[in-house]
């Protein structure tokens, strides 16, 4: 099974065209369970993974099953390797129209200068110098900047020959951008190429010696960089040479770059039209962004960073067939590249969200690739998207020594530490887990979910740290945080990850009561034997108000719209109920915390009344459930409404229950897990304070964690009649 795009840019089409004419070969549509990023000998696999970081020439690109041939020897430096204190990188020199070229290099420790970011902590941060050329190889200006491993970039100084810092120069003026915006342009497009993003872009004082500060200046803010504020103005960085005074931003950027692309002088600029693509990208304008990096590969086809920015804006658009040959493009073009490979694996997540499972696997492996190598081993947002699909994918003591590495470059990642901390939590190791949650707080004390969680793992009552009550409920900041995170793969993780069921199962044991109540009390008049089933089906089909009590995605709600004349769902997440929307399920969806809506409704007069009310998986969420009972229950409708919800079990051996203060011995404590567990007395308790009589209730267990069933049980109640039980 594949699926197949039509492409809908004719530009594109011609150029995929003559990219097949030119190599012999049409490319066809990609089906997607075979499309994997592992070497393989197959002839029928379209990507091609490296074994080795080798170097290639573009031409030299491996055909499959075909053995990739290396570079003889590194292309020749256009100057000294130790002029001025700098030495040549080996970097491929980035052709701009007119004959130009831009090159790169960095500082040489052989000058006496220790390479910028080789300090101790200061791994992944390097001054580097961009140098353009012109058509006869003179040298028309240089750029120096300082970029930390994706994080930030620096320019430091801007030399250009006089005259040329804001105009062409040379007989390309008139067809080509100045050789400052060049020189800017290229730094950008290196950073922006590698996920940056134009905030993090910064124009320094240049420091004590004060050279190049007037040009790099007046260049940048011709090109929208805007001065900092003084209250906002960040401290000068180790390593840089000067204090940040102009600060990048996409809302004054990109209209500058828009109008500079319509000056004829600078339109033919395939630099210009991929950075302007990137600025558009991250300004969600993914078709736009498309149209430019197309635009830009007729001026120059053969770029692969082109080719694999076109693949992440057609990925955005959920253009996969068009994304997929784009990243093929671009790996045809430069197998070394493993970046395409990162964006590739983006992709492949992506789709695993949907109904390729296999998918996951696929991008796990392009991201192993990646940070396995040189520079996806210093890029910490990369290894930790890695550690957390590892999570996703039941396998967490990977992950952790994932996150690790990435914590070994950066030691200050808060979130790396609580998605560490989850992981631990995961495998049992729960005094790692606890210095992991530590360490989070320590870093930002606002993330209410570590709170939450090392409030669960040490079982600290009042009296305890801080004089602290025991909770009575999840932090609400905790429940929005951990569902909005999971929303996008929820239904997934839960049926095919945790083998969740109770939806199922409460629409399962509703049907027996409604079976039992609507026949034997005669709720619908003398029925015969006969006549049950279709009696029934009257009924029941499309007759009933429902409400769904911490609704998510609709996992529950799904399972009772034949029964509903009106589905409204309640739930705290956001993100959650952006995937209930979609499905089309509920009549109505509100957010907002469940106990605080139902006890709002519950004050109405008269309170609107529900035929069946429906809570799966929530209350665990909760621990003294008296009052949510109480008001739940004046939502019912008096003769025949049913409440139907599930809850997991306390039971008489759990550890936590010995050392949280006598908590246990009301009938429930927080959990290891951040839920709440419950006493099968304690919940008839409740119920019965509530005036609920329970018509059903089962021992079961909803999902399965590390390999073994959560206990629970299911109960379904209604209404006290008339004082009969």
């Amino acid at each position: 099974m594949c699926i197949m795009f039509r492409p809908k840019c004719c530009t594109l089409s011609l150029l995929l065209l003559s990219h097949a004419v030119q190599t012999g070969a049409f490319l066809r549509p990609l089906p997607l369970f075979r499309l994997a990023p592992l070497p393989s000998t197959s002839p029928t696999r379209p990507l091609f993974l490296p074994r080795s970081p080798l170097s290639f020439t573009a031409s030299s690109a491996p055909q499959e099953g075909q053995a990739p041939s290396v570079q003889s020897s590194p292309p020749s430096p256009l100057y000294d390797q130790q002029e001025g204190g700098w030495s040549y990188f080996h970097s491929v020199p980035r052709a701009l129209p007119g004959g130009r070229t831009l090159r790169e290099d960095r500082v040489s420790s052989e000058s006496g200068e220790p390479f910028a970011g080789e300090e101790e902590g200061e791994r992944g941060r390097q001054r580097r110098r961009l140098v353009l050329y012109g058509a006869q190889g003179e040298r028309e200006g240089d750029l120096v900047f300082v970029e930390s491993r994706g994080k930030s970039l620096h320019l430091e100084t801007l030399q250009v020959k006089e005259g040329d810092a804001t105009e062409g120069g040379g007989e390309a003026a008139a067809a080509t951008l100045s050789p400052a915006h060049s020189l800017i342009l290229g730094a950008m497009e290196r950073f922006l190429n590698r996920g940056g993003r134009i905030g993090q872009v910064t124009v320094g004082d240049a420091g004590q010696e004060g050279r190049g500060l007037e040009p790099l200046q007046a260049s940048a803010t011709a090109l929208g960089f805007r001065p900092i504020p003084p209250e906002g103005a960040p401290a000068k960085d180790k390593g840089q040479a000067g204090r940040p005074v102009l600060q990048g931003g996409l809302t004054d950027v990109l209209p500058e770059l828009q109008a500079l692309s319509r000056d004829t002088s600078a339109s033919g600029s395939a630099l210009l039209l991929n950075v302007l693509g990137r600025l558009e990208h991250d300004a969600q304008n993914f078709k736009a962004a498309s149209d430019l990096y197309t635009q830009a590969l007729t001026l120059q086809p053969n770029s692969s960073t082109i080719f694999q920015n076109l693949g992440a804006a057609f990925a955005s658009q959920g253009e996969h067939q068009l994304a997929f040959a784009s990243f093929q493009r671009a790996i045809d073009l430069n197998s070394n590249d493993r970046y395409t490979y990162f964006k590739l694996g983006m992709m492949y997540e992506q789709l695993a969200t949907g109904k390729y499972k296999e998918a996951a696997e696929h991008a796990l492996s392009c991201y192993a690739f990646y940070v396995d190598g040189r520079e996806g081993g210093e890029d910490t947002d990369a290894l930790t998207i890695y550690g957390n699909l590892l999570v996703k994918r039941l396998c967490p003591a990977e992950a952790v020594e994932v996150y690790k590495r990435a914590l070994a470059l950066e030691a200050g990642l808060w979130n790396v530490w609580f998605n560490m901390a989850n992981a631990y939590l995961k495998i049992g190791e729960k005094e790692d887990a606890i210095t992991a949650l530590q360490q989070t707080l320590s870093l930002n004390p606002n993330v209410s979910a570590a709170r939450h969680l090392l409030l669960s793992i040490t079982g600290a009552q009042g009296g305890g740290e801080g004089g602290a009550a025991a909770p009575v409920e999840a932090d609400p900041a905790y429940v929005v945080e951990l569902f909005d995170y999971y929303a996008p793969t929820y239904d997934q993780h839960m049926k095919e990850g945790l083998l969740y069921t109770a939806p199922r199962i409460l629409r399962q044991e509703v049907r027996k009561v409604l079976n039992h109540t609507l026949f034997t009390e005669g709720a619908m008049g003398p029925v015969t034997p006969e006549g049950s089933g279709e009696a029934l089906l009257r009924a029941l089909n499309k007759s009933m108000r429902i409400l769904d009590l911490g609704c998510g995605t609709g996992l529950c709600g799904a399972w009772f719209t034949d029964y509903a004349s009106r589905m409204v769902g309640v739930d705290l997440s956001p993100k959650m109920l952006s995937q209930a929307r979609k499905k089309l399920v509920y009549d109505e969806v509100h957010e907002g915390d469940l106990r605080n809506w139902v006890r709002q409704e519950a004050s109405q007069s008269p309170p609107p009344t529900y035929d069946i009310i429906v809570s799966a998986d929530v209350l665990q969420y909760l621990g003294s459930l008296e009052d949510t009972f109480l008001s739940t229950a004046s939502l019912l409708e008096p003769r025949r409404g049913l409440f139907a919800f599930t809850l997991e079990e306390l039971q008489a051996d759990y550890g936590q229950a010995a050392r949280d203060g006598g908590r246990a011995a009301r009938g429930f404590t927080l959990g290891e897990t951040g839920r709440f567990l419950h006493t099968k007395a304690y919940v008839e308790r409740a119920l019965a304070q509530a005036d609920l009589v329970v018509e059903t209730s089962i021992s079961y267990s909803p999902r399965v964690e590390r390999g073994e069933p959560v206990p629970g049980f299911l109960y379904v109640v209604r209404r006290k009649r008339d004082g009969l039980v």
